[in-house]
């Protein structure tokens, strides 16, 4: 176990998280290696996306891209190094593609590499949480949900009328005495 001292050396080697302000800011150079990554991506050769090896060859050279020039890998990204579009990526997912199934399987597993990025990311710090919160529900299928189950107090006996009026009568009465 480290020791307190150990702890606070430890956290003062960790840069400083940065202001929102400078998340919102894309200086130029940023800019720049964005978009000469983006034509990069662009410039690839077309690809058969029935071509399993192709895909996978493509799939294993977009990630080295993305490492050796220091950009994360995005979903948009992907599909443009496959060749087709967000979309089409979509439709893989779902089975509504008519790819082949081995095709299909690499690319959910690309998926999964990217989904495990924005998630790391997202735990770090190094998204905006409301951009990582859009990225969630729109390239990774998840969703805000508030499951509410109604159920009825007691039995759903049926009562006939001088039973309901009763418990209708007594209810009342709770409602003017409180």
């Amino acid at each position: 176990m480290a020791s307190d001292k150990q702890i606070l050396a430890m956290l003062d080697n960790k840069p400083l998280p940065k202001k929102q302000q400078d998340l919102d800011t894309l200086t130029k150079d940023e800019a720049k290696q964005y978009l000469k990554f983006a034509m990069k991506i662009k410039g690839l050769s077309k690809i058969d996306l029935n071509d399993v090896v192709k895909v996978k060859e493509r799939t294993k050279e977009f990630f080295d891209l993305c490492d050796s020039v220091g950009v994360r890998p995005t979903r948009a990204g992907y599909a443009l190094a496959l060749g087709c579009t967000t979309t089409k990526i979509d439709w893989i997912m779902n089975n509504k593609s008519m790819v082949d199934t081995k095709t299909a399987e690499i690319v959910k597993e690309a998926m999964q590499v990217l989904e495990m990025v924005w998630e790391t990311c997202m735990v770090e710090g190094k998204i905006n949480p409301v951009s990582g919160i859009f990225i969630a529900k729109n390239q990774f299928g998840y969703v805000d949900s508030k499951e509410v189950i109604v159920a009825p107090k007691e039995d759903n006996k049926t009562l006939d009328e001088e039973e309901f009026q009763k418990k209708y009568l007594e209810a009342e009465g709770e409602l003017i005495d409180n």
